[in-house]
């Protein structure tokens, strides 16, 4: 499913896409994913990333903590806007349409 879909569908359910906005929440949720892939609530706008939400999207530069694979953000990209968690745990930057297994969360929104 496309992230676009994803979100919706987490949205539906009064939810959003997982926010990995710590490590103790990243090392979690890799290790119960077993690796897979999946998305995560990250998506660009205009060169600016925002998490997912069920109010208004949080955008990432709130949050201190990052995990892009390589360590930096990717650079401006008119197709990859939108972010997996990868087999190793890194934030990778891919299309939105591409198919990825998703976590949808409900406890609390992404903080800073």
């Amino acid at each position: 499913m496309g992230w676009e879909n994803a979100s919706s569908y987490c949205h539906e359910s009064d939810s959003w896409l997982i926010a990995t906005s710590n490590e103790a929440t990243q090392s979690y949720i890799h290790f119960n994913t077993r690796g897979m892939s999946k998305w995560i609530g990250l998506f660009r706008v205009d060169n600016n990333w925002f998490w997912d939400s069920n109010n208004s999207p949080i955008p990432l530069t709130n949050s201190s903590y990052q995990n892009w694979m390589g360590g930096v953000m990717p650079p401006v990209d008119p197709v990859n806007n939108c972010a997996i968690m990868n087999h190793d745990g890194y934030w990778v930057a891919v299309d939105c349409n591409d198919p990825y297994n998703f976590v949808c969360q409900q406890d609390s929104q992404p903080s800073s």
